[in-house]
């Protein structure tokens, strides 16, 4: 629940930075949205309305996810500043520079990682481990692309639709069939997505100058 959150703290940090509101019937399509990706990324038959253990790694877990949410929240907010108010960044060499820090991220953790120790970095690749590795570079251009142009909020409706064409896709491809948490996650979407588009803030009215 906390980790499908981050869309909601994209509108919070949008607010609080860059000043960009929203309407009620598009704060309740974000939940609306929230709803769709719980039921998206849910198996069937794994709600629990059983009470949670309150240990404390059980409470730890849930302040790392909490705050996890609203980074990923804030690093939106602060990445359409970059790329529209700020400085007006250009969104490929703007995802270049964040895929460099993931490389360096990333060769630091496999420093730590006893699962390359055998082989090597490459042992386990093929031809089809390219597949994967380009669209997904591929993704990190277009992400840029999206927030610059759309804002960080839409960016998160584009990642539930992907879940959306994520399943229809293993539907052709593996044969999954599609479940009645599938069509009500469309629903939902497709719900959200009218009510956020159809029903924008009103724009503050334009103060008069004096002189005019």
């Amino acid at each position: 629940l906390l980790n499908q959150t981050k869309t909601l703290s994209a509108a919070f940090w949008l607010w609080i930075i860059l000043d960009q509101r929203q309407s009620i019937p598009q704060l309740f399509a974000l939940f609306l949205l929230l709803a769709a990706a719980l039921v998206l990324t849910t198996s069937e038959g794994t709600f629990s309305f059983s009470a949670p253990s309150l240990s404390s790694d059980y409470q730890f877990g849930l302040i790392m996810v909490a705050t996890a949410s609203m980074l990923s929240g804030m690093s939106a907010a602060l990445t359409q500043q970059a790329l529209v108010d700020f400085r007006k960044r250009q969104p490929f060499f703007f995802s270049a520079e964040m895929a460099l820090y993931g490389i360096f991220f990333l060769l630091l953790n496999l420093l730590f990682n006893n699962d390359i120790k055998g082989g090597g970095l490459f042992s386990h690749w093929d031809l089809l481990t390219l597949i994967p590795v380009i669209t997904n570079a591929c993704g990190g251009l277009i992400v840029g692309l999206v927030t610059k142009y759309a804002g960080g909020v839409v960016k998160g409706f584009s990642l539930i639709v992907g879940i959306i064409i994520t399943g229809i896709a293993q539907y052709f491809v593996d044969g999954k069939p599609l479940g009645p948490k599938d069509g009500l996650g469309i629903v939902l979407v497709s719900v959200s997505i009218f009510l956020h588009s159809r029903y924008p803030p009103k724009k503050k009215p334009e103060k008069i100058s004096k002189d005019q």
